[in-house]
């Protein structure tokens, strides 16, 4: 955690049992807002080890916030794009030790070069379908100056922190 002095309540049964991917969704959007891109990743962590969520799965949040309902359609897309990405390397969504999971390395080993493009394509996440539509403002909003935004962001008139190291988790 970095200096933020906030509790870690990731930790905590009673908040996870209550915890839904679309409050994940907002949390990334509040770390972001602040300038904490750090917690953004941290955040990012937590939703990906998650085994029971699916980035499609996200509901539409329906903000009435134009700028917000971009950036959080734009953090999903993010995810969907990075969590590929780490797939596409070997690691699958199987809780939170799936580097060393016993049974996800043995499955790797197993699976010859021409098996394996197609196996981690069929657990490839999707960017919910209400990202389509969402617009971002007509006029560029900039969350923090000089931050690296990624291009989902920048092409959406938005630059927020954590957009564009998203993919580092």
């Amino acid at each position: 955690m970095d200096d933020a002095d906030i509790p870690d309540t990731r930790y905590i049964w009673p908040f996870r049992a209550r915890d839904t991917s679309l409050r994940c969704l907002y949390r990334i959007y509040e770390w972001a807002s602040i300038g904490r891109p750090l917690q953004v990743g941290y955040e990012t962590q937590y939703f990906w080890d998650q085994t029971s969520w699916k980035v499609e799965d996200i509901p539409d949040p329906n903000d009435p916030d134009p700028v917000r309902y971009a950036v959080l359609a734009g953090f999903a897309e993010a995810m969907a794009i990075c969590f590929n990405e780490r797939i596409d390397l070997g690691l699958l969504k199987m809780g939170s030790d799936a580097v060393s999971n016993p049974h996800s390395r043995e499955l790797m080993r197993s699976l010859s070069r021409e098996q394996f493009i197609p196996f981690t394509k069929q657990h490839h996440e999707k960017a919910p379908s209400w990202t389509a539509g969402v617009r971002g403002p007509a006029e560029r909003f900039v969350f923090q100056p000089g931050v690296c935004s990624a291009e989902i962001f920048t092409r959406g008139n938005i630059e927020v922190c954590g957009g564009g190291n998203m993919d580092s988790i």
